[in-house]
């Protein structure tokens, strides 16, 4: 009978747990078995995954509070994916706040009915992907503010507020850009509060209005404090990082003018057709021909087109399209239904507060299309869907529902009706997908992607998603002789394999990654990636990409925009006999290498002869093609030793690429299809690196015409 009275008493903080924990256990098992690269970087700096010796606390997107205790967490010896699992747990806290809120004003049943249908809503676009921290950040910063709306409202005690004041700084160390966003929602909040005080109660407006703001100047030091002591370490640790990263930022984050449109202006600076093209790639990191001087022109130029074609029709333009943006988005379209909803037949500062969130929303949307950045997609979305919902909760202290509800309740089928509308979301086809989150749900719970379609594999060792590779990933880290860069997609949402964890809660070892690097973005000034990049001996990543112990890894349909553009820069500013080869292939991913051509001279040349039959074809990637060739001797092992083939053409232009040994006797090179002229006849010199000190050997030289 006692356990009977506790479960009474806490009957609500149990329905809230269970609620909580069972939308976020089944959002865990239906997202996407994927890895968003950032969140593997900012976990690899501190748990080692870079070396055991090379680690480090600072990084963009997360504070060194965060990394810290990922640091402390990895100390126990267990490889799990921390961050992965903080932001669950952040996810399954902060549900429990919005909950806890919500049960607090409304009196009525139909708080289980609308604490279940938000956990719903929100754990759908937050873990139905990847886990994004951006969005899950603006999750616990608007948490934490309803935390100070409630403690204010509620007269609550100290340990509430000291609480929303933590929450609040756990979610600026997660991602503290997103506070601008939180706080530009709450602050509508804030403002409807203000509003309504000075049509009510005129005479208590000066009590009232710094009653309301002091929480939020005191969240706002805090923010500051967070801020301002990451920078500062962030400097004295890795110099001048942040004044790199602000222009880098400018070239990576934000679209450039176009190309063709300003070509003289472009030439003009010193960039060309390709040198655009891979800057717009994320894979330019070369400060010896994108200087910090050339990258200034550019935002230069950048600005001086933006101050010439501003005016009132653009302004019309960027406002229709921030409105077209954010109405595709099936997202805000529920946000829009579920605000009719709640404005209808309730208090009118519901209509006011809904009001300023879409105009919010909208200016927000708006400066991004202006400025050349389109956040919708992960800030932005995140941000006014999910504190979106935090502000219609924010509206209803002061429990103007309540009231509203007790006049429903007078009638017999007000609170059903009301029900009904709400669990009617789950069902209603929501433009522009013409899905209903019931639709969603059944898509992923049947979906082959998902972490639960991955546990009930039982093929685990060959199993590989977007992100998953084991073999891809094992090759690489079994290699440490040779560094291994991997190109950015930027195309494509999470970027690419092979990154190294086993799985979503499960990363790979110590020092894994301790042969891993990149061509663009932020990680490369990192110090853990410096250090990589030393270790093999990399001055300038870019055009060092023609040493010995350097490969290159990219998807298998990301070659001809990835890999022939950097052939191409190579080529144009520092090698005019660079070029490169396919020298593995595994799953839908290849390795390849830069190789120039070498100076026959100076190898030792074997005596005898080795008969090689050249058929070229195309291969079964697009631009590339395939030359398939037998080689008998026995002056070869073709098991051990690694084979060169150096092409001359007629006019005694020489290229080198490294063979794919297949058996005993078959070969072949992949190489791009501008290598070849069709029509010209070559001479092929077979070059062998035997044993493990890779002695060259050439032998003799054929003539062939190729493509005859």
């Amino acid at each position: 009978m006692e356990l009977l009275k506790i479960i009474k008493r806490n009957r609500n903080n149990i329905y809230i747990l269970l609620t909580c924990f069972a939308v976020i256990f089944g959002g865990v098992f239906i997202q996407r078995h994927e890895l968003y690269q950032d969140i593997w970087l900012m976990e690899g700096l501190a748990d080692g995954l870079f070396g055991e010796n090379n680690r480090a606390f600072l990084t963009l997107g997360c504070n060194f509070i965060i990394t810290g205790i990922i640091y402390l967490l990895s100390q126990t010896g267990l490889r799990l994916a921390w961050l992965h699992i903080l932001l669950i747990l952040f996810l399954f806290i902060s549900d429990f706040i919005v909950c806890k809120i919500v049960f607090r004003n409304f009196n009525s049943i139909i708080k289980y009915v609308y604490s279940a249908l938000l956990l719903l809503i929100t754990t759908s676009f937050l873990l139905s992907y990847t886990i994004e921290y951006s969005a899950i950040a603006a999750y616990m910063i608007a948490a934490s503010c309803l935390i100070l709306f409630e403690s204010a409202e509620q007269k609550c005690n100290n340990k509430v507020t000291i609480f929303g004041y933590i929450w609040l700084a756990l979610g600026v160390c997660l991602r503290g850009d997103t506070v601008y966003f939180s706080i530009a929602y709450m602050g509508v909040i804030w403002l409807v509060k203000i509003i309504t005080l000075c049509i009510q109660k005129k005479d208590q407006l000066k009590t009232m209005f710094f009653f309301h703001l002091a929480p939020f100047l005191n969240a706002l030091c805090i923010v500051f404090l967070l801020q301002a002591t990451q920078w500062v370490i962030m400097y004295h640790v890795e110099g001048d990082f942040y004044s790199w990263n602000s222009i880098r930022a400018q070239i990576d984050d934000f679209t450039l003018p176009d190309y063709d449109t300003y070509k003289y202006k472009y030439e003009e600076i010193g960039i060309s057709k390709n040198d655009y093209t891979l800057l717009t790639t994320w894979n330019n990191l070369d400060e010896e021909i994108f200087t910090k001087e050339q990258i200034n022109k550019i935002i230069e130029l950048k600005r001086e087109i933006k101050t010439e074609y501003i005016n009132i029709s653009t302004i019309t333009n960027e406002l229709k399209g921030a409105w077209n943006i954010l109405t595709s988005n099936m997202e805000y379209n529920i946000l829009l239904i579920i605000m009719i909803i709640f404005v209808f037949g309730f208090d009118k500062k519901l209509i006011i507060g809904n009001s300023f969130i879409i105009l919010v929303s909208l200016i927000l949307e708006t400066y991004f299309i202006h400025i050349g950045k389109n956040f919708s997609t992960r800030h932005l979305l995140g941000s006014v869907i999910i504190v979106g919902h935090m502000a219609l909760l924010g509206l209803i202290q002061g429990n103007c529902y309540n009231k509203r509800l007790d006049k429903l309740k007078n009638k017999n089928y007000g609170i059903i009706l009301l029900s009904i509308i709400m669990l009617s979301l789950l069902f209603i086809k929501i433009p522009p997908s013409q899905k209903s989150i019931k639709d969603f749900y059944l898509e992923r719970i049947y979906s082959e992607d998902t972490y639960f379609a991955y546990l009930k594999n039982v093929d685990k060792a060959n199993y590989y998603s977007y992100t998953y590779n084991r073999s891809v990933r094992d090759y690489i880290e079994s290699d440490k002789e040779n560094l291994y860069y991997e190109l950015i997609i930027m195309d494509e949402y999470v970027q690419q394999y092979p990154l190294t964890d086993y799985n979503f809660f499960k990363t790979a070892e110590v020092g894994a990654a301790s042969n891993w690097g990149v061509l663009g973005q932020y990680s490369q000034k990192l110090s853990p990636i410096k250090n990589n990049l030393n270790r093999y001996g990399i001055k300038n990543p870019i055009p060092d990409l023609i040493k010995e112990n350097v490969r290159v890894e990219v998807k298998s349909n990301s070659i001809e925009n990835r890999l022939v553009v950097l052939n191409n820069y190579l080529k144009e500013h520092y090698y005019d006999d660079v070029d490169f080869s396919i020298i593995k292939e595994i799953g839908n991913c290849v390795i390849t290498r830069f190789l120039r051509s070498i100076e026959l001279n100076d190898i030792e040349e074997e005596e005898g002869e080795i008969n090689i039959d050249p058929v070229i074809k195309q291969s079964d990637y697009p631009g590339i093609i395939e030359i398939d060739f037998v080689m008998k001797s026995e002056l070869i092992n073709m098991k051990t030793d690694e084979v060169y083939i150096q092409l001359y053409d007629q006019m005694n232009n020489s290229y080198r690429y490294q063979a794919i040994i297949e058996n005993e006797e078959h070969g072949k090179i992949l190489i791009p299809d501008t290598s070849i002229n069709y029509g010209m006849e070559y001479t092929i010199v077979p070059i062998i690196y035997k044993g493990e000190g890779k002695k060259q050997i050439k032998f003799n030289e054929l003539k062939i015409d190729l493509l005859s």
